[in-house]
């Protein structure tokens, strides 16, 4: 299902997005840890299913509420077999003498990646103007067949509205999140790989110095100055975890004492020196090379 997401969201046609997924995939090294699976085909293809199903119900409306596209989109996934609600399974198990009839759970189906398409339909609609994933929004209670109209209206209408709400929340904390990291590493140069390193740290989660060198291209030298520019300004901390080193998002303030610029360019100023000296040489290096193939 990682791999499936990842592989999506890659292709995004909102850069911000799919540079994020490439960045994480390059840092969580999804696609290196196994061959290729039967599960993984399985996933692909129910990504593309939502896609099409999306296309489907995405009918032009009358205005930008996604309502009537939302209750074509159910009907269509109720009738899908890979979408659709299964039934409870109940197996017959023989115990000495008698024969007990166990319920068990029913299998539950992809809807995350009918969340991962939502978008689509809620831009087709003129109610979005970046298809981005609604993880939550669709439910299989929302599903069920013995629903009322009005009923199964408003359940989706809740999910969506959670699923919404919780996504205005993660904007409102990444804004937050933007003027801290202004304040903190503002005094960086532009091509600093520290803010980005934060910024992967804060939505994703801590990294060892390995996956900070895969994800960004840079040297094991590197992530120690970025590391410590991060602590000193009290953006990250170092923890070891099972004998690896880990950088952990610390989020600046939350103390009440944010740290100043100068506390955050007066311990790491070697270390930056050194970096900065060493991205200068590689840009002029980048630069006497360009009419090279």
């Amino acid at each position: 299902m990682v791999r499936a997401l990842l592989g999506e969201l890659s292709r995004h046609p909102w850069e911000p997005l799919a540079d994020a997924a490439q960045t994480i995939a390059l840092a969580a090294r999804f696609g290196a840890d196994r061959p290729m699976q039967a599960e993984d085909a399985l996933a692909e293809e129910a990504i593309g299913r939502a896609i099409t199903l999306m296309k489907q119900a995405g009918a032009d409306d009358e205005t930008p509420l996604p309502f009537a596209g939302l209750a074509r989109l159910h009907a269509l996934l109720r009738a899908d077999p890979r979408f659709a609600p299964l039934e409870r399974a109940v197996q017959i198990r023989s115990f000495g003498n008698r024969a007990v009839a166990i319920e068990q759970a029913a299998t539950r189906t992809p809807l995350w990646a009918v969340d991962a398409a939502l978008g689509r339909l809620l831009t087709a609609s003129g109610a979005w103007a970046r298809a981005l994933p609604c993880p939550g929004a669709v439910t299989a209670q929302t599903l069920q067949p013995q629903l009322w109209p009005g009923e199964r209206a408003m359940l989706a209408a809740r999910s969506l509205q959670r699923s919404v709400t919780r996504l205005a929340e993660l904007v409102a904390q990444a804004r937050r999140r933007a003027v801290l990291m202004r304040e903190q590493l503002g005094h960086l140069r532009s091509s600093a790989r520290a803010p980005q390193v934060w910024i992967l740290l804060a939505g994703f989660a801590p990294l060892g110095l390995d996956q900070i060198t895969w994800a960004f291209g840079i040297s094991r030298r590197g992530t120690y100055a970025i590391g410590d520019a991060l602590v000193a300004a009290r953006m990250a901390r170092r923890e070891t975890v099972k004998g690896k080193a880990l950088l952990v998002v610390e989020e600046p303030g939350r103390d009440g004492q944010p740290a100043s610029l100068d506390q955050a360019t007066a311990l790491p100023h070697a270390a930056l020196a050194e970096f900065d000296a060493a991205m200068g040489e590689i840009d002029r290096l980048l630069a006497g090379s360009s009419g090279h193939p």
